[in-house]
């Protein structure tokens, strides 16, 4: 899981803003607005543990 968390740290996510987005073996596997699409289909591409998360909109703040 420190592997996927360190791509995502690293990623260009621009392309994802708004949507959930999968990781696993060093790429995204699957991106959807929906995070139940986005699980479903990254699950089909690999057997590791996925992370999944949703890139924020540029206006979001996290916190």
């Amino acid at each position: 899981m420190a592997e996927s968390y360190n791509f995502f740290l690293k990623a260009d996510l621009s392309p994802f803003i708004g949507e959930w987005i999968a990781i696993a073996d060093n790429r995204i596997l699957s991106h959807r607005k929906s995070l139940k699409e986005t699980y479903e289909e990254a699950k089909k591409k690999t057997t590791k543990n996925i992370l999944l998360t949703r890139v924020p909109d540029k206006e979001e703040m996290i916190l």
